[in-house]
């Protein structure tokens, strides 16, 4: 079985002798994407089948994002402390695909819009749990990944996870749309179960590398809610800083988009399948591009352009007037992001030292995931009055200002890291 499952990714993915760890990282990353085309695309739909307003659909992108984020420190205290990063994922990874079995029955059980609240509570639950996940996944792929081909194997671990959406999206979709509200839902709702419990059988199969827990050597590194030594380091407080600017601009649209399409200009849960194709298909040659150029030219060059590219996403969205305009806008999305996606992770494995990136990574996402449960409460509440257009002017200008921010004032390790207020040598791991 091993075998046929190496040969299965390598016909995927070609060009490198990837190693046992690596094949499984791809494999788990390609079972997990595809279950996430059965229920990802859909959740904005499934709230509405429900009742609920944009408001609401504002509600169920920021509530359970904060919760996650308020854990998100804790959390990486916990994976530093204990050491135990696999364990811990398969651990969480089981409660949150608990979690998901009761957004599977929610429709049986409440009616109204008490069944988005409950979509929420549960969904907010899976958040806290699942805030271990990140900390301690990112510090175990950093040992497992050598920094010379992290652009070339990420770029490669995505593209695999992108071929697999595009297998099963438009499937996906026609479920949805043949089966309706709530069957359709559950139905695709259920193969996204099984498949999630076989990606974690794959991840399973990685390696647990050894990982010394950490040692406060002063009080003030004991669990605080912010690291403030991490934000201490200038390339890394500015990163920060960048990065939350950027959450607030993508997200007083970003969650709505799906909203938008159905409500405003008549579209349907097919619409929302060939969104995710389009986007998932230009991401693939966009991964094929932003990996060698990664490595070459370093994170930051893709991370910069990628921002400035972002920015026409919101424009092509204010300017469709048919579902297949936004089709259009979510196909260049794919494209934009592509970069973003893939160099942003790399760029904060260099800009974070090895013994405390677990406490660094969280230190970036509970700052960035305030902005990101702000944002979209605010851009539900303006879109009430003001519609959704707008915004998505607002939303374009601050994706250009990132780009130019990246640029300015963010560094990586193809610059002098040492004017950069790092500790020399502690850049990468």
């Amino acid at each position: 079985m091993r075998r046929s499952i190496y040969r299965f990714l390598d016909l995927l993915a070609p060009g490198l002798a990837w190693t046992h760890d690596e094949r499984y990282l791809m494999l788990d990353g390609f079972i997990g994407n595809i279950a996430g085309t059965f229920v990802n695309p859909f959740m904005t739909a499934f709230a509405l089948g429900f009742g609920a307003t944009k408001f609401h659909i504002s509600l169920l992108a920021a509530v359970p994002g904060l919760f996650g984020n308020l854990m998100q420190l804790p959390a990486s205290h916990l994976v530093e402390r204990t050491g135990r990063r696999k364990s811990l994922i398969i651990f969480t990874g089981v409660l949150t695909r608990l979690g998901w079995m009761l957004v599977l029955i929610s429709p049986f059980i409440f009616q109204g819009i008490a069944g988005v609240y409950f979509i929420i509570a549960v969904l907010s639950a899976v958040s806290i749990v699942g805030a271990v996940t990140t900390p301690a996944w990112t510090s175990l792929v950093s040992d497992l990944i050598p920094r010379d081909v992290r652009g070339r194997f990420f770029a490669s671990r995505n593209i695999v996870m992108s071929i697999g959406a595009l297998l099963t999206v438009n499937l996906a979709g026609q479920i949805v749309e043949r089966g309706g509200f709530p069957f359709g839902y559950v139905a695709s709702m259920s193969i996204f179960l099984i498949l999630s419990w076989i990606s974690l059988w794959a991840f399973s199969k990685v390696s647990d590398v050894p990982f010394s827990p950490f040692r406060p050597s002063h009080p003030g590194q004991r669990g605080r809610w912010l690291d403030m030594e991490a934000l201490r380091s200038p390339v890394f407080f500015a990163w920060v800083a960048i990065s939350t600017f950027f959450n607030f601009a993508v997200g007083i649209v970003g969650a709505l988009f799906g909203a938008y399409l159905i409500q405003d200009l008549g579209g349907s849960p097919v619409h929302l399948a060939y969104m995710t194709f389009g986007g998932t298909l230009t991401g693939i040659i966009g991964q094929r591009f932003w990996g060698p150029v990664s490595d070459r030219r370093g994170p930051k060059f893709a991370v910069y352009v990628s921002a400035f590219l972002t920015a026409f996403v919101p424009l092509l969205w204010f300017v469709a007037r048919t579902p297949w305009q936004a089709v259009i806008a979510e196909t260049y999305s794919g494209l934009a992001w592509s970069g973003w996606t893939l160099c942003t992770f790399n760029l904060m494995l260099e800009i974070t030292p090895g013994d405390r990136r677990p406490s660094y990574v969280a230190t970036a996402n509970f700052i960035g995931g305030l902005t990101a449960f702000v944002a979209p409460l605010v851009g539900g509440y303006l879109a009430q009055f003001y519609t959704l257009r707008p915004l998505m002017l607002v939303s374009a200008a601050g994706r250009f200002a990132t780009g130019v921010l990246v640029w300015v004032f963010v560094r990586d390790s193809t610059e002098d890291v040492t004017q950069a207020g790092l500790p020399h040598g502690e850049v990468t791991r």
